[in-house]
């Protein structure tokens, strides 16, 4: 998957890779520390998500399904 901008200020987009099931997908946002912040269960490839609540700082973000995980790190500007 790849996602923009990054860094963001308010909204990223994802766009998923046809690798995953869109039924089965899940995104996680956690903090550095390992916190779960936000989840969000996409129902398109291409996604946008409102992270404008976040604080300044870095994040990952998770995609998941039920065969293939992958985090990238997020900065909020």
């Amino acid at each position: 998957f790849s996602i923009f901008p990054n860094p963001y200020s308010d909204n990223i987009t994802i766009q998923l890779s046809n690798d995953f099931n869109l039924s089965e997908t899940k995104i996680f946002i956690t903090n550095n520390l390992g916190q779960l912040l936000f989840t969000f269960y996409p129902n398109n490839y291409n996604q946008l998500l409102n992270l404008s609540l976040l604080a300044s700082g870095m994040y990952f973000l998770t995609v998941q399904d039920n065969l293939t995980k992958k985090t990238i790190k997020i900065i909020k500007q």
